[in-house]
């Protein structure tokens, strides 16, 4: 899986450097985890939380990643068809991230780093909608967003 703004395309891209200015601004600090992944990777994210422990592990470790406890076989993606894959260009139209405490990811969503009241992933998706990006938010997978298109993938 690769963390590299250069495999966002073009407009992914441009849209990811004015949500991370954005960011900035309302003091939201975060880490890019993921923009281009590939089908099997996505096999690996698609099976936690659906399929045993073993299985989850066993698709892991075909691609590099860690083994998990079943504390975290718990599922991190709602799809099967991600706008992580390559785009014509070879290129992701989708990121994730995650906010940060420090240089430490916090995952719960309900986390308030910036201590304004607010949950910070909230507050990110909101920035993300107001530079017309589709949110994670939205269906339950509040670190990623993407860039819009006239077609829903499920």
């Amino acid at each position: 899986m690769s963390r590299l703004i250069s495999d966002l395309n073009s407009e992914a891209k441009a849209k990811f450097l004015a949500f991370s200015v954005l960011m900035a601004e309302a003091g939201l600090p975060f880490i890019l985890t993921c923009t281009l992944r590939t089908q099997e990777e996505h096999d690996a994210l698609w099976a936690q939380g659906r399929d045993p422990l073993w299985e989850v592990n066993e698709l892991r470790s075909k691609i590099g990643l860690a083994s998990i406890t079943e504390e975290q076989n718990k599922e991190v993606t709602w799809t099967k068809i991600s706008r992580h894959f390559p785009d014509e260009t070879g290129k992701s139209k989708a990121w994730d991230i995650a906010i940060c405490k420090g240089k430490m990811p916090i995952w719960n969503i309900k986390c308030d780093v910036d201590a304004d009241g607010i949950p910070d992933y909230i507050e990110a998706a909101k920035i993300g909608r107001k530079l017309g990006l589709r949110c994670g938010a939205d269906f339950g997978d509040y670190v990623h967003f993407e860039i819009k298109h006239n077609t829903v993938v499920k």
